[in-house]
């Protein structure tokens, strides 16, 4: 019974970790250049790191992606600061706090900032501008 419930868990974390690459290739530029590594699949969500080729045709470097049961794909790329210069810098500092949260969780990284420590930051930050 023991290995039966590991081989549909392993099933299940399979599909999952299918589910998440499909949806992270269909944001990309290339879709048929993609390629996945140190991928990762939790109850709720699956993390890893992908690269894919710009419009240059040149492969742009890997970077973190995160995608949750729901659906939402979201890459580091986006929570860059450089992207929102109209966002306060706290906004786009918690944006990334956020970001790096969800990704160590994902990862088991104990080391890595909780969800709460950043809205703790970011509550704290506006309050003293």
């Amino acid at each position: 019974m023991m290995i039966a419930g590991c081989d549909q868990e392993g099933a299940r974390q399979r599909e999952q970790i299918e589910t998440a690459q499909q949806a992270v290739t269909s944001e990309m530029i290339d879709p048929t250049s993609v390629l996945f590594s140190d991928v990762t699949a939790t109850a709720t969500s699956v993390c890893g790191w992908v690269n894919g080729k710009n419009r240059l045709g040149g492969y742009a470097g890997k970077q973190r992606f995160i995608w949750s049961g729901s659906g939402h794909v979201e890459l580091e790329s986006e929570s860059d600061p450089a992207k929102f210069p109209d966002l306060k810098p706290q906004a786009r500092d918690a944006s990334r706090c956020m970001f790096n949260a969800s990704f160590g969780a994902c990862k088991g990284d104990a080391s890595a900032p909780d969800a709460l420590s950043c809205m703790d930051w970011l509550d704290t930050s506006v309050k003293s501008n």
